[in-house]
C-alpha cells in the first residue's frame, strides 16, 4: 500500500513538472507560449493534481506504526531456544511486522 502511494505521488509530481515545468525548465504551458491557450485550461488540471499530491502526502505522513503484540513478543522470546535460533526469531518478527503494517 505504501509503495503504491509513493509510486502514485511520483507520477503526479512528474505530471505536474511536465505541464508546468520545474526550476529553469519550462513545461508544456511555457513551450506552447500561449499558442494553444484556447484549446485547454490547465488551471483545473493543476488544482486536481495539487489536491491529489497533498492527499497522498497526508496519507503517507499519517501512517501509524504498529508494533508487536504482547503474545508475539512472548512467542519470539521462546523461539530463541529453537534449533534455528536467532534466525527463526528474526524471520518471525519480520513476518509479524509486515503483517501488522500493510
Amino acid at each position: 500500500m505504501i509503495e503504491a502511494l509513493k509510486l502514485a505521488l511520483e507520477a503526479l509530481e512528474a505530471n505536474d513538472q511536465l505541464i508546468n515545468g520545474s526550476g529553469t525548465q519550462g513545461g508544456l504551458v511555457y513551450c506552447m507560449d500561449n499558442y494553444y491557450s484556447d484549446c485547454f485550461d490547465v488551471d483545473p488540471i493543476n488544482k486536481q493534481t495539487d489536491e491529489a499530491i497533498a492527499a497522498i502526502k497526508e496519507a503517507l505522513a499519517q501512517r501509524t506504526w504498529v508494533g508487536l503484540a504482547k503474545e508475539d513478543r512472548l512467542c519470539a522470546k521462546y523461539m530463541q531456544d529453537a534449533p534455528d535460533g536467532i534466525e527463526a526469531v528474526i524471520d518471525y518478527i519480520e513476518a509479524k511486522l509486515k503483517e501488522r503494517n500493510t
